[in-house]
């Protein structure tokens, strides 16, 4: 894992009225801001001129507007100018614009991940049957634990549903489903349409909230509505998030089907059941048996 600062900024304004419509460069903005009625302003919204711009923002000359590169200046060169057409007021001492601070990691391309389960010892292939993360730099290079199986791994009081029956899963290694028990219509989660409680941001969050030192989340493409090369292809290159306040376990990662399928079946489990036990409100966190190390 290789981490990186970068500076990055929000555009922010105010302004003391409704604007129908703007150009930067066209017309003057008065004549554009402040005094109509919301139904009277969206009634000027102009699908052709939202195409514009749509059609810039995302233009391949502006590097799709990345971290560090000519085309996000671009880019907010043309909202600042926007803005000013729009006759919006800077917030920050005569500026749109306001900084923060990003840390970047670029994935380890030589990255492992081994478990064992008894005499077996199973090492999947990196993007082909795995892809692994992790940004913290208190962190080791080397993290073991003992896997759990938990589920969905969500508590959540408000739907009536924990998977974690209060478990101590310090130092664990968590392994959980993607999405949401009930994935279908008039299911408890709000049917087929995922919750919060259902992303893979959310289950690495609890991660962190349980004192893991990682989680693999088991891949199926109805679950996470997208297949594998999609998750191979976003986790093979640098990602980027808010410096400090980091809520991540040492490691964070995905693993394919029939990894899981594989490693669950040399400790004596059997990954439909173990499915089937988590579409219900009585699971609780399984110990699989199985030890996990993972290198980065």
């Amino acid at each position: 894992m290789k981490s990186i600062a970068y500076s990055a900024l929000l555009l922010v304004g105010c302004a003391h009225g409704t604007t129908s419509e703007a150009k930067p460069g066209g017309s003057t903005p008065s004549d554009r801001v402040a005094t109509a009625s919301t139904p009277e302003a969206a009634a000027n919204i102009s699908p052709s001129e939202i195409e514009k711009h749509l059609r810039f923002l995302a233009d391949d000359t502006l590097e799709g507007r990345a971290v560090a590169t000519p085309g996000i200046e671009r880019a907010a060169q043309y909202h600042e100018d926007y803005f000013r057409a729009l006759g919006l007021e800077p917030v920050f001492g005569g500026s749109f614009r306001q900084g923060f601070s990003l840390r970047g990691s670029a994935p380890d391309p030589k990255a492992t991940l081994t478990f064992v389960a008894g005499k077996e010892r199973i090492t999947p292939v990196l993007h082909d049957n795995f892809v692994l993360g992790g940004h913290r730099e208190d962190c080791p290079g080397t993290v073991e634990g003992e896997l759990v199986y938990v589920g969905y791994g969500i508590d959540a009081p408000g739907r009536e549903w924990n998977d974690l029956k209060g478990r101590d899963l310090t130092g664990k290694v968590l392994l959980v489903e993607v999405n949401e028990p009930g994935n279908e219509p008039g299911g408890i989660f709000d049917g087929e349409a995922m919750t919060y409680y259902g992303r893979w941001t959310y289950k690495f969050e609890q991660a962190h909230r349980l004192g893991a030192s990682g989680v693999l989340i088991i891949h199926e493409d109805r679950g996470a509505s997208y297949g594998w090369s999609v998750v191979r292809n976003s986790w093979s290159k640098e990602e980027f998030f808010l410096a400090g306040g980091d809520l991540r376990s040492c490691f964070q990662g995905w693993i394919d089907r029939g990894t899981a399928i594989r490693i669950l079946k040399a400790a004596g489990h059997d990954r439909d059941d173990l499915f089937r036990q988590a579409e219900r409100p009585s699971f609780a966190p399984i110990p699989t048996g199985i030890h996990v190390t993972a290198q980065q």
